[in-house]
């Protein structure tokens, strides 16, 4: 049977610093904590279904690791005052340092990207 199912997903990135651990008895498993831990969780709920966004923190990660090399990617500035989730709850950019980004490929069109199934 042929199911085809649209699938999308919401993905934030950020760079600092952050503690690990593993944590539990029983069934142990490793877990991050820090600030960075809450601005990623606020990055990934506030990206555009079916989009990469980016922190201001990484953005500077990225341009001091490529030296600007950035064939085939493009790095589109919010525009939005605020950050939104789908929910509606909405966050300012100081709750995640700074302005964001939205990563895209350089030859694909933004407004294709919202298109559900992408």
């Amino acid at each position: 049977q042929d199911r085809t199912e649209a699938v999308s997903c919401r993905v934030g990135v950020h760079s600092g610093e952050c503690v690990g651990g593993i944590v539990g008895n029983e069934m142990q498993r490793y877990h991050l904590f820090g600030n960075l831990m809450t601005e990623l969780e606020v990055l990934e709920s506030t990206a555009p279904r079916g989009r990469v966004q980016l922190s201001e923190a990484c953005m500077q990660a990225i341009n001091a690791d490529i030296h600007g090399q950035r064939e085939g990617l493009s790095f589109d500035l919010r525009p939005e005052p605020e950050l939104t989730t789908s929910k509606g709850e909405v966050h300012l950019y100081k709750e995640v340092g700074g302005r964001t980004y939205l990563l895209s490929l350089a030859d694909q069109n933004p407004a294709q990207l919202a298109e559900p199934g992408f």
